[in-house]
């Protein structure tokens, strides 16, 4: 089977044939450059990034949040903060 014929029957979504074929391993979409559709309107997805981005950057206190500007998401490969008009 071609490659693009398998991603096809997936749906084209890297993310579901990975899934798939690999069950075992959690594969994180927020990781890549494209995420599946709607991704970001799960609120459940939306603080997995959070969660993880605070972990990253070593943000322990809320007063921390203060120093994150808008751009430091966008440049994340997500880029979450796109998706929401009004940050």
């Amino acid at each position: 089977m071609e490659g693009s014929t398998l991603l096809r029957k997936y749906g084209n979504s890297l993310h579901l044939l990975l899934s798939s074929v690999f069950p075992e391993h959690h594969w994180d979409p927020s990781s890549r450059k494209k995420v599946p559709s709607n991704w970001w309107k799960q609120e459940a997805n939306q603080l997995k990034f959070v969660e993880s981005f605070a972990k990253q950057h070593k943000l322990e206190r809320l007063e921390e949040w203060y120093s994150i500007t808008p751009t430091f998401f966008t440049a994340t490969p997500a880029g979450m903060l796109k998706h929401f008009i009004y940050c």
